[in-house]
């Protein structure tokens, strides 16, 4: 499973008590359990190993109090939620695939009823959408014209190992961008990722002190700049 909603109110009501590298651990296990679809195993050390986490110490730490230990693993009980919603959906879809297509418009109205599940049902994707499962790449709004806006995951994939706390800056990168509207000036911005390129090299210029009078406000809408003139 490759996409879930983030709340970002909910993720820092959560977590405003962590510490930076905390917080980036705990991201890791909750990203780690919904790509495996399955609880974190008992046997943490070869996880903590893949996912990079230095500090074993702050990750068992964090383990013990976001996750409950269980004979089959560690278990989270959102994530747990959301990926049975996620299955009931993929199993009705494969259903409806067997069928010939989706469901009839009365069946389809009934689903759009149904208590919120976190994830996008019929009513609320185009009808080119296909369920993201294993394997899958990230889709985009291809057909719009439009830039698909990336979430918080896809952001920090795009920073890691390519600057000092990844995490922070990608999240100061995403609540830029989501405060304006992803523009640059008064156009819509038409590529993220170039964006993330010219906020990484204006962030470690500004680091080496050569554009140490310039705010980190400006450095964004610099890089938002040079992104949309390389296009």
């Amino acid at each position: 499973m490759h996409y879930y909603k983030f709340n970002i109110a909910d993720w820092s009501l959560s977590t405003g008590h962590l510490d930076l590298e905390e917080e980036a651990i705990y991201f890791r296990l909750i990203n780690h359990y919904y790509d495996t679809q399955a609880p974190i195993p008992l046997e943490t050390d070869s996880v903590f190993r893949r996912l990079r986490l230095a500090s074993q110490e702050k990750a068992i730490s964090v383990l013990s109090e976001f996750f409950v230990k269980t004979d089959k693993g560690w278990k989270h009980n959102r994530c747990e939620k959301v990926l049975k919603e996620y299955r009931k959906t993929a199993k009705k879809n494969k259903v409806n695939g067997a069928k010939g297509g989706r469901p009839s418009n009365r069946v389809a109205s009934s689903i759009t009823q149904t208590e919120p599940s976190g994830l996008p049902n019929e009513s609320q994707i185009n009808p080119n959408y296909e369920l993201i499962t294993k394997n899958h790449k990230p889709l985009t709004n291809i057909n719009t014209g439009r830039m698909a806006r990336p979430n918080l995951q896809q952001v920090c994939e795009e920073f890691d190992g390519k600057i000092a706390n990844s995490v922070n800056e990608a999240e100061s990168f995403l609540n830029h961008y989501e405060s304006n509207g992803w523009k640059v000036g008064k156009n819509p911005m038409k590529s993220w990722k170039h964006a993330v390129t010219n906020w990484i090299t204006r962030s470690k210029s500004n680091a080496t002190g050569q554009s140490r009078y310039k705010t980190k406000s400006q450095l964004a809408d610099d890089a938002a700049i040079e992104a949309l003139r390389g296009l």
